[in-house]
């Protein structure tokens, strides 16, 4: 029966004897900003570590804890309690953990983001990584993946979406007042100025939210590990 790997919780001794079968390792990427009135802080970083978690159980792959602060500029920082990071910090951020798993011998490496504004520093990170060092890396979402967008909805929207608010109703329920819940839908047609970010939503959330619930939350979980294992699949091709 295969068990969780969290490199947290790991001696040593024990990554090293992990590291001579297999060179792997999930790092899950998330945020702590605003996910609505009715949903926490800690969204984003809760969903990809348990992603992370479950897909690097059934592999046997090593998980890494997750990078909890994000890059969350633009609506967010407007709201009390967000945590955002410069686009610079996170990408020297993230540089910084490169530089320690490759020093250990981990070689191949699977940015999970469960928040999408940290793909561009990500991806450009990475790349500027791998023009200096050997290795292989994967920077990915969840939600992008064939098996995952068949279940979404009309009215899913990109920030507080249906289907994140479903897979914290099933995975920390507890966690969230659906009682607060609201429908914002507007488009963002271009970067807006920090007076006038307000403009796309008064709530924070960018997505008819009302429509989430557990059932279709466990439906979008195992989507999502399904599609995570899939990229880690890759590494053995």
């Amino acid at each position: 029966m295969s068990i969780m790997m969290l490199l947290s919780e790991m001696k040593y001794p024990e990554v090293e004897a992990y590291l001579k079968l297999k060179r792997t390792i999930i790092v899950p990427c998330g945020s702590h900003e605003q996910h609505g009135p009715f949903a926490p802080l800690g969204t984003d970083s809760m969903i990809a570590m348990a992603i992370a978690s479950e897909a690097g159980r059934r592999t046997d792959t090593m998980v890494a804890p997750v990078l909890a602060y994000g890059f969350s500029p633009g609506l967010h920082s407007t709201f009390t309690g967000t945590i955002s990071l410069r686009g610079s910090t996170y990408m020297a951020f993230v540089e910084d953990v490169l530089d320690s798993l490759f020093r250990s011998g981990f070689k191949e490496i699977l940015f999970l983001t469960g928040h999408g504004m940290n793909m561009s520093p990500l991806q450009t990170v990475v790349a500027d990584y791998l023009d200096k060092n050997d290795g292989r890396i994967i920077v990915a979402d969840y939600w992008n993946s064939p098996l995952f967008t068949r279940l979404q909805e009309e009215g899913e929207g990109s920030h507080a979406t249906i289907s994140e608010i479903s897979m914290m109703l099933y995975l920390f329920p507890k966690l969230v007042d659906m009682t607060k819940a609201v429908n914002e839908m507007q488009p963002i047609p271009y970067y807006m100025g920090k007076n006038e970010v307000h403009k796309i939503s008064q709530s924070g959330v960018i997505a008819k939210a009302t429509q989430a619930d557990a059932q279709k939350g466990k439906d979008f979980f195992a989507a999502a590990v399904e599609a995570t294992i899939e990229l880690l699949e890759r590494f053995r091709g």
